[in-house]
Order: structure tokens, then C-alpha cells, then sequence
């Protein structure tokens, strides 16, 4: 993250520096500053009760095995399971630069885990009971680690939260 920032920080002295019409790159020059501190600044990370708890569960959940996918050689998760009213689950996920989906037995289109967002890996799933917990990171700018819970039963997310990794590992 911080080469990111740097290179940021060094196209603007450059573009600065390079003009005889020094207001308006000034001009550019402060706006560039300011939008790239703001995308080089960490969120912070709201460590409250329901935090530690999801923590807490995600530790104890079963890793989900990892499996091919493809006849390409793709890793991830491919996993059924039985769900409230006898109806099946199936998780299908991917590794890099993809989604996790559920497609229930009882519905037509598969339901997506979490709100996917571009430049997305996911880490770990894990479960416990009739929950999903799914581990990932969105890479950009900086890396941003998420936790989604996700409730089979319920066919819902729980909650889907800024994890620190060093939390989790």
C-alpha cells in the first residue's frame, strides 16, 4: 500500500513541477494530495462486542475444505449442506477475483454471500452448525479485510465486518 501511495505522491511533484501555468496544476496538484491521502488512510476498525464475537465464532467454526473447480486447476470452496424445511445448500466459491454464491434447491438463482466489490480473494470459509463464515480481502489501494457471517438457515447475512487479520490468524 505504502509503494502505491508513494508513486501517487511522486506523479503529483512531477505534474507540479512540470507546467508554467503553475495555479492551475497547483490547483490539480492539492486535489491529487488530498485524494490520495484519502485513499492511503486505513478505515478504522470499530473493535465492540459484536466484533470480538464474530472473531470469537469464526476461531471455532470448521474450516470448509478446499477443492478444483475446474478442469483449469482452480482452488476453492464447493461444499452442500442441508439446510431448515430439507432443503439443500450449495456453496460455490472461488479463490481470486470472484464471489461466493448459494443456490438453494428451492429457488431458481443462486444468492451471493456477501456484496462483492472488484479485487476481491477470498481467504477461508469456515462453518459451524448453519453458518458460513467467509474470510476475504479486497486489494486496491490497501488491503481491506472483511468477515461475513451468513446464516444458511435464515438465507441471510448476518453481519460483514473490517476485520484486522492479525485478529483472526
Amino acid at each position: 500500500m505504502r509503494d502505491t501511495c508513494q508513486a501517487g505522491y511522486a506523479t503529483i511533484g512531477v505534474v507540479s513541477r512540470s507546467s508554467g501555468k503553475r495555479t492551475v496544476y497547483g490547483i490539480f496538484a492539492v486535489l491529487a494530495v488530498v485524494a490520495t491521502e484519502a485513499a492511503c488512510l486505513p478505515m478504522p476498525i470499530r473493535r465492540d462486542a459484536e466484533y470480538s464475537r464474530v472473531v470469537k465464532e469464526f476461531k471455532e467454526a470448521g474450516p470448509l475444505a478446499q477443492r478444483t473447480l475446474d478442469a483449469s486447476g482452480n482452488v476453492g470452496w464447493d461444499a452442500d449442506f442441508a439446510v431448515a424445511g430439507g432443503v439443500t445448500a450449495h456453496l460455490r466459491a472461488g479463490m481470486h477475483l470472484t464471489d461466493a454464491r448459494v443456490h438453494y434447491a428451492d429457488e431458481q438463482s443462486p444468492r451471493p454471500v456477501f456484496d462483492y466489490k472488484d479485487y476481491t480473494n477470498i481467504s477461508d470459509i469456515r462453518v459451524r452448525d448453519s453458518v458460513l463464515y467467509v474470510l476475504r480481502v479486497i486489494s486496491l489501494f490497501q488491503n481491506e479485510y472483511r468477515l461475513t457471517v451468513y446464516d444458511l438457515n435464515r438465507r441471510a447475512v448476518v453481519t460483514d465486518r473490517r476485520i484486522a487479520l492479525t485478529d483472526v490468524k
